[in-house]
């Protein structure tokens, strides 16, 4: 009886420890918010100014370049005339980069809200998810290749604000970790829904996850990373959103290589009554 009772204890006082973790991830997640949204004011004031004075040299200054490059006036140089030939691309690649930073800007800026707002909100899918495409590849290797395919016009979720988020970011993030030593690594996301449910699909080409440790992933604290790295309590908060949600997470090996997470929302067909645009 003894045994027993403190064997209740044990799993009581580590209940309790993991739920003060996760609160202090809370709070860590609200503060990131916070320090996010100055960073990204900082950030964008400069932006304006590469965007105003690329604009000025191309509406103002490239014509008159371009028009000496035509005639070929004194330009008997042809390195020169390379060098002028390529100031209208640059500058257009300097337009894209700006587009680029203003997109996932925008998209910080948003996460690092809902990071301190629990509101509910209902829209499709596909905007979810689309915004953890933008910000998941903030942290993804330049040397990872990502693909997504997501349907079109996902059903309607009502969604506690960033959380979904949270576990896709989650995911890439640990597979962008898994791909270090992969040569030509891939991560895709596939979206679809099939019958009552909307299946989002994680896969990426690495050492995959050890057989025995397909279960103990989601156990708090269990992580293969150093102190610094993880906490171990990333996917078992993935699962705790998604079982919230009514839907289920799991991960397994792909025959050739890599892990593949699978997660299962079912479709609330009342929410699917409403007409929503986005």
């Amino acid at each position: 009886m003894k045994k027993d009772s403190n064997q209740e204890l044990d799993m009581l006082l580590e209940e309790m420890e993991v739920k003060n973790l996760q609160l202090r991830h809370a709070d860590k997640l609200a503060t990131l918010g916070t320090l996010a949204s100055g960073i990204m004011h900082e950030i964008n004031n400069p932006l304006g100014y590469i965007s105003g004075n690329q604009l000025v040299i191309k509406e103002k200054y490239l014509p008159i370049i371009e028009q000496y490059t035509e005639s070929q006036i004194n330009i008997t140089d042809r390195k020169l005339k390379k060098a002028l030939d390529e100031i209208g691309p640059s500058l257009d690649g300097i337009s894209e980069g700006v587009k680029r930073i203003k997109e996932l800007t925008t998209a910080i800026k948003q996460f690092s809200r809902k990071s301190t707002e629990m509101t509910k909100f209902s829209k499709r899918l596909n905007v979810n998810l689309q915004k953890a495409i933008e910000l998941s590849q903030i942290s993804l290797s330049k040397r990872i290749e990502l693909t997504s395919e997501i349907e079109e016009s996902l059903p309607i979720y009502q969604l506690e604000s960033y959380k979904l988020e949270q576990v896709i970011i989650n995911i890439m993030t640990n597979a962008s970790h898994a791909l270090e030593e992969t040569k030509s690594p891939q991560v895709t996301i596939k979206a679809f829904q099939i019958r009552k449910h909307t299946e989002i699909h994680i896969i990426d080409n690495g050492p995959g996850i050890p057989e025995d440790k397909l279960q103990e992933i989601w156990d708090p604290f269990f992580t293969t990373k150093d102190e610094e790295t993880g906490t171990g309590l990333g996917l078992s908060i993935c699962r705790e959103i998604i079982e919230n949600l009514q839907g289920t997470i799991t991960a397994l090996n792909n025959d050739d290589s890599g892990a593949h997470f699978i997660i299962k929302l079912p479709i609330n067909d009342e929410l699917q009554d409403f007409n929503f645009n986005t």
